[in-house]
């Protein structure tokens, strides 16, 4: 009963009485984490790491703004550190949510 009650207020904190889901940033949020200002890479991975937790469903969504690829980069490189850090962790919870998936899809 208890879980039932934090899981649909975690729900409540991503979507309002209008139905807005924060997949509608990723295409600004894929700009974001490319573009050559690097004050807008941290707070744009954070915000793709906090879709990815709380939408399972965004991981169709970050293929087709090619985000895994963008962050697979951050990986490659560690000039900054907490883009590293905050991409591997993302690549991590979709690698993670993805076995689940396929998992399911296998035993249905």
């Amino acid at each position: 009963m208890e879980e039932d009650s934090v899981r649909s207020s975690k729900d409540n904190l991503h979507t309002d009485g209008s139905g807005y889901s924060q997949l509608q940033n990723l295409p600004q949020l894929a700009v974001a984490i490319r573009s050559p200002d690097k004050n807008v890479h941290i707070p744009a991975l954070k915000s793709i790491l906090d879709i990815v937790i709380n939408e399972p469903q965004s991981i169709d969504a970050l293929y087709e703004n090619n985000i895994i690829a963008d962050l697979n980069k951050y990986n490659r490189s560690e000039e900054v550190e907490e883009a590293y850090v905050l991409s591997s962790t993302i690549l991590h919870v979709i690698g993670v949510r993805s076995k689940v998936i396929d998992s399911n899809i296998r035993a249905g």
